[in-house]
Order: structure tokens, then C-alpha cells, then sequence
């Protein structure tokens, strides 16, 4: 699950460049997290369905079609992010956001219709993932 979103945040900002992103912040955060669960030295095994997501975000070559991962992603951890933080073990840096409401805002302010299509496989990966860690 971090190895996604660390890979999203990071495709996010070779490939679009804006705040929505803060990918540095966010994939420091994410890497805290890491660290904190595993170890610096870490050699984790990821499983199939992280791997598979991995592939997939990898292979997306638009920009829009990252932003609707980055949006199921961003807005399911903005919000519901914040009672899972209290309940994942360690401290849980990549649900801590500063100024949410104006994050939510920006990453609204970019959305089209058209990218309906793949925010649905996102929920579909995602989905899928945490099948495999339950």
C-alpha cells in the first residue's frame, strides 16, 4: 500500500507538476511511515495486487489519468485518512495534510468529467489491495 502511493506521488510530479501533488512532502511522508514500520534498510515483498497497481500506474502516459488516482487516493486519505490514521500502526505520516480545505479545493479544481473512467479503476486497485492484505 505505501509502495502505491509513494509510486503515484511520484509519477505525479515527473508528470504533472503542481501542488496538488506536493509529492516531496507526500513521498517523505509516505517514506517516514516506512522507515518507522520496517526499517531503513528495508527489502519488502510486495504483494500481488501492490505490484499489479504499480505496473498499471507506471504504464499511464496522462497526465489526467494519474490525477484521478492522485484524486481517489488524495481525498480518500484527506478525509478518511484522518480516522485511519488513529488506527494504523506507527504514526501514520501520509494522513497528516496541512490546510485540507484548501488541498480538497485544489485537487476538486482540476477534476473533469472524463476522468470518471480511471478514478473508477483506481477504487478497482485499491479495492483489490486491501482483499490481499485482509
Amino acid at each position: 500500500f505505501f509502495f502505491s502511493s509513494r509510486r503515484r506521488h511520484t509519477r505525479c510530479s515527473r508528470d504533472w507538476s503542481s501542488d496538488v501533488c506536493s509529492s516531496d512532502l507526500r513521498s517523505f511522508a509516505i517514506q517516514q511511515d516506512i522507515v518507522e514500520l520496517v526499517g531503513e534498510d528495508h527489502d519488502l515483498n510486495y504483494l500481488p495486487a501492490t505490484l499489479k497497481y504499480g505496473e498499471y500506474l507506471n504504464s499511464l502516459k496522462n497526465a489526467n489519468q494519474i490525477l484521478a488516482h492522485l484524486y481517489v487516493r488524495h481525498m480518500g486519505d484527506l478525509f478518511g485518512g484522518q480516522a485511519l490514521a488513529k488506527l494504523v500502526p506507527g504514526s501514520g505520516h501520509m494522513y497528516k495534510f496541512e490546510d485540507i480545505p484548501s488541498l480538497a479545493k485544489e485537487v476538486r479544481s482540476r477534476l473533469s468529467d472524463d476522468m470518471a473512467d480511471e478514478a473508477n479503476k483506481a477504487f478497482d486497485f485499491n479495492i483489490a489491495m486491501i482483499k490481499e492484505y485482509s
